[in-house]
């Protein structure tokens, strides 16, 4: 016999007493008396504990004491999202054990001193997200294993000198997000050894020469978003150790000469969403170990011809989102390590034949939205290991031939909204390894039919928004990875069978995005057309989207082109409003 059908009484009866039992747990400790974590099930209605692997987390909105029963064999206790207020003296006393505590997104303003006195086996405190403004020394007494410290998010402004002494661990302290105004206040209390410092987010406005001075072992400095302005010569003496240096976000709009020297061992310098205009070399030191330089978001218009030729090692540079017209000439020359190179969103209209010719490594290029033109024939021949390729958004016109010969590692094209009207048959034929064409929003009016042979590794095909009126027999042909192919918005006829994908050699295929116009009436008599029409997907008109081709009667289909469906939809209606204002306007 079957087991039983549950019954809608039934079910109704056994949610009731899932609901019921759940509220015993929430009122069932007397009042004043904290909710208890864990229980035997390893849930109570205010934590989740996870016994192998000595894991508590509390996220009840409604908490406003600590849990008890919290396992005395914890490592980790997260206690997130509450309407705690204070942490009383001796408040973890029973977790000897415990290593990580997040306390984060509450509304803590007050710590008792010696909460964390018994947790010498803490190193990582997460205080992030809470109302602490004034904090006390002795506060973090005892936790000398604590390596890890975050106070962000909150309302400091100062810091007592002494509060953190007695931490021979603590190697990173973030204090971003909170309202410190001047380092005067903060760097005195700040232990020597510390390596990691977070400042953004706070309102600093100045930044004196040798503030930083004591510093000697900090590693990475965080100084984004505050909104000062330019910086003196000699602000960074002495941080002989630093390693990155992140200075977005604020009003630099100069660098005065020798700002960076002496900061030998810098490996990565950020310098994102300013105002500078100009990049020259004397503002730099020598940096043998910089492999990151980001100046993205500025108003660069001029970079210093060799600048980055004393940056040998070089890995990524990203110039991005500034006003460059030009490049100098030889700009990344000798620069064999750099694998990573961003200059979209420029002005860009032509480009150095040579630009590229020592970036063997280069892994990532990106050129888009600029005002190219023309890509110099041979552009990319030295960058046999590139993986992703961006040309969106300029004017090109024309690929030469071979311009993607040999570039057997490239994974990602995208050569979208460019003025592109016809393909060189074998403009793809080595980029066995490509994942993704993207050529949408171009001109391209015919497709040789031989273009996409040997891609065995395509999965997304963008064609969209062209102008493509035929697609030859074959076409799709050979794809067997192809998952995506996007055909709408082109103006489409004389469709046929043999146009599509097989359903023997496409078997990854997931979607055909289309117009679904009387055009693709012939579709419905394909010998695979339960599984083509399956994967055919109608982007236009609005009344059939997202629905599958097999599910469309063919007297659904429309017989207008797809730009005047669009137009017959949304320019009438903007038509009939223009008219409507019209009309008012001259009765008034």
């Amino acid at each position: 016999m079957q087991g039983q059908r549950t019954t809608p009484s039934r079910y109704r009866a056994a949610k009731l007493l899932q609901v019921l039992v759940i509220m015993a747990a929430i009122i069932r400790h007397a009042p004043g008396q904290p909710i208890r974590a864990c229980d035997s099930s390893g849930r109570s209605a205010a934590c989740t504990c996870k016994p192998l692997i000595a894991f508590v987390i509390c996220t009840r909105p409604e908490l406003t004491e600590l849990p008890s029963g919290i396992p005395n064999n914890t490592i980790s206790l997260r206690i997130t999202g509450n309407q705690l207020t204070s942490l009383p003296r001796m408040a973890f006393h029973q977790l000897s054990q415990l290593q990580m505590l997040t306390l984060s997104s509450s509304q803590i303003s007050e710590i008792k001193l010696g909460a964390f006195e018994t947790l010498s086996s803490l190193e990582w405190l997460n205080l992030e997200g809470n109302m602490l403004e004034n904090l006390s020394v002795g506060v973090f007494r005892g936790l000398v294993n604590m390596w890890k410290l975050d106070l962000g998010g909150n309302r400091i402004e100062s810091l007592p000198v002494g509060i953190f002494s007695g931490l021979p661990s603590l190697r990173q302290i973030s204090l971003a997000r909170n309202g410190i105004k001047t380092l005067d206040h903060i760097l005195p209390s700040l232990p020597i050894h510390v390596q990691s410092l977070e400042l953004d987010g706070n309102y600093i406005s100045r930044i004196d020469r040798n503030v930083f001075a004591r510093f000697q072992n900090l590693s990475s400095l965080v100084l984004s978003d505050n909104g000062f302005g330019n910086l003196v010569p000699g602000v960074f003496n002495g941080l002989i150790s630093l390693s990155r240096l992140y200075l977005n976000g604020n009003n630099i709009t100069f660098l005065p000469p020798d700002l960076f020297l002496g900061l030998e061992e810098l490996g990565s310098l950020t310098l994102d969403n300013n105002r500078l205009v100009q990049l020259k070399g004397n503002r730099f030191g020598d940096h043998p170990s910089l492999t990151v330089f980001s100046v993205a978001n500025n108003n660069v218009s001029t970079i210093e011809a060799g600048l980055f030729g004393r940056f040998q090692k070089l890995n990524s540079v990203n110039l991005d989102g500034n006003n460059l017209t030009s490049l100098p000439t030889g700009i990344f020359h000798g620069l064999v390590k750099l694998k990573s190179v961003r200059l979209e969103n420029n002005r860009l209209h032509t480009l150095d034949p040579d630009l590229f010719q020592d970036l063997r490594n280069a892994w990532l290029i990106k050129l888009g939205h600029n005002n190219i033109k023309t890509i110099p024939s041979g552009f990319f021949s030295s960058c046999l290991k590139v993986g992703y390729i961006n040309l969106q958004g300029n004017d090109l016109t024309y690929l030469p031939p071979g311009i993607f010969d040999n570039l057997t590692s490239l994974q990602f094209l995208e050569l979208g909204d460019n003025k592109l009207d016809n393909l060189d048959a074998n403009v793809f034929r080595d980029l066995h390894d490509v994942w993704h064409i993207y050529l949408q929003g171009n001109g391209i009016k015919s497709l040789p039919s031989t273009i996409f042979n040997g891609l065995q590794m395509l999965r997304l095909l963008y064609l969209n928004d062209n102008k493509l009126s035929v697609i030859e027999h074959g076409t799709f042909d050979g794809l067997p990875m192809i998952e995506n192919i996007y055909l709408q918005d082109n103006p489409l006829t004389n469709i046929t069978c043999e146009m599509l994908p097989s359903q023997n050699v496409s078997t990854s295929l997931t979607e055909i995005n289309i117009d679904c116009t009387c055009e693709w009436e012939p579709v419905y008599d394909c010998p695979e057309f339960s599984w083509v029409g399956s994967k055919l997907e109608c982007s236009n008109p609005l009344r059939l989207s997202s629905d599958s081709l097999d599910k469309v009667p063919k007297n659904a289909l429309t017989c207008a082109a797809p730009r005047m469906v669009c137009f017959n939809q949304i320019g009438w209606v903007a038509l009939s409003v223009l008219a409507l204002l019209s009309n008012s306007l001259i009765s008034n």
